[in-house]
């Protein structure tokens, strides 16, 4: 692994972290990934990493509503 990783990959579902492919020891770590989403803003994902390329997946997915809406 070079001193400069080429992609970070955090999937915070799996509580993993990817460093360019290899599994990395994020739990011996102080600070986890965190996303902070706050009212009328861009999220931001922490990661004191620096990398070329660093992807977040969420811990939550958001699914299409397939029930009709009932009228009352």
């Amino acid at each position: 692994m070079a001193l400069c990783p080429k992609r970070i990959e955090v999937d915070a579902r799996r509580g993993r972290v990817l460093v360019d492919g290899l599994i990395f020891p994020y739990p011996l770590a102080d600070r986890q990934p965190y996303p902070e989403v706050g009212r009328d803003d861009l999220g931001i994902v922490w990661v004191p990493l620096i990398a070329d390329e660093i992807v977040f997946r969420a811990g939550v997915e958001v699914s299409q509503c397939t029930a009709k809406p009932r009228l009352r």
